[in-house]
């Protein structure tokens, strides 16, 4: 292992404490988190996405998120289902070796292990995370009514500390797995991925700024000044701004809601009215009709508008 995953992984395990793991679990760890991070905006615990030990079908960490929220039992399943019309579902599968370079035949196995999950019969040995999972999983697709967007969109990392240098047979594999799993008939989308000693250190670094967005915010004014307060302004941006905030490149909404701030309620006359004004292209009544949004960020850095 190169000495800055080391002491990326040292910093990290420091503030986890899970330093007295051995290195290929800490790094299991550390790879769930970066690579999960990038793809859930939320907080969450290492244990709710790690799968790696004795039955894990060669896989080291999974996630399964709905509608920008990761989900790690059906009760939370069915709690989306209450609330919303619709189920915009990934599930990503991540298996991580401390060596310094990429094996087709640990690639491969990781490929298998996932086509097994997703099979109706699983043939291989599955430790009890890997089982619940598959049973989050069967629920999910039993729902498939409410998929109305789209279908699953199914994503595998393979993480090494090595360089990932576009090595032809190594492509071949991923390339064949990728189909492999498509062929399946349930996904929308099916990304394979190899990630080297960069490309993990480059997640890892985007866990400390997990939401930065330039936006236009032309039509704004600078509010007096408040105690606490570095810089606030008061404006309305287009919506193609905003979706900038809470949309990633998929086009899924993550849920931007914390504390005590209501989240969306499904159907209600308030919702509805709200869709009916933006299904009438009333657009120029939105900005008098809504509350408005408040974004707080721990830093801004204006530039021109």
């Amino acid at each position: 292992m190169d000495k800055i995953t080391k002491s990326l992984l040292d910093t990290f395990s420091s503030q986890y404490e899970i330093e007295a793991l051995d290195e290929s679990k800490q790094f299991e760890h550390f790879s769930n988190f970066s690579v999960t991070s990038k793809l859930f905006r939320g907080s969450f615990d290492l244990g709710d996405v790690h799968t790696g030990s004795g039955g894990d079908s060669a896989i080291d960490g999974m996630a399964i998120i709905v509608n920008g929220r990761m989900i790690t039992d059906e009760d939370e399943l069915r709690d989306v289902v209450e609330t919303t019309s619709h189920l915009d579902a990934d599930i990503t599968f991540i298996q991580t070796k401390t060596s310094s370079k990429f094996d087709g035949s640990r690639i491969g196995s990781f490929i298998h292990g996932v086509k097994d999950f997703l099979s109706d019969e699983p043939q291989l040995v599955q430790n009890e995370k890997i089982r619940k999972m598959k049973e989050i999983w069967e629920a999910l697709i039993s729902m498939s009514s409410y998929m109305v967007n789209r279908r699953p969109i199914c994503k595998l990392y393979y993480v090494c500390t090595g360089k990932w240098v576009e090595d032809q047979n190594l492509k071949a594999i991923l390339n064949s797995g990728a189909q492999e799993i498509e062929n399946i008939g349930i996904f929308e989308n099916v990304l394979i991925q190899a990630l080297g000693a960069s490309e993990i250190q480059r997640l890892y670094h985007e866990t400390k700024n997990k939401l930065s967005s330039t936006l236009t915010f032309q039509n704004r004014i600078t509010l007096p000044d408040i105690e606490g307060v570095s810089e606030a302004y008061l404006g309305v941006i287009p919506f193609n701004e905003y979706l900038k905030l809470i949309q990633d490149e998929n086009k899924t909404i993550h849920n931007i809601f914390d504390d005590n701030v209501r989240d969306f309620q499904g159907n209600n006359p308030v919702n509805k009215k709200i869709k009916k004004t933006l299904q009438e292209s009333k657009f120029d009544l939105f900005c008098v009709l809504n509350n408005g949004v408040t974004v707080v960020a721990s830093s801004i850095t204006p530039q021109c508008h």
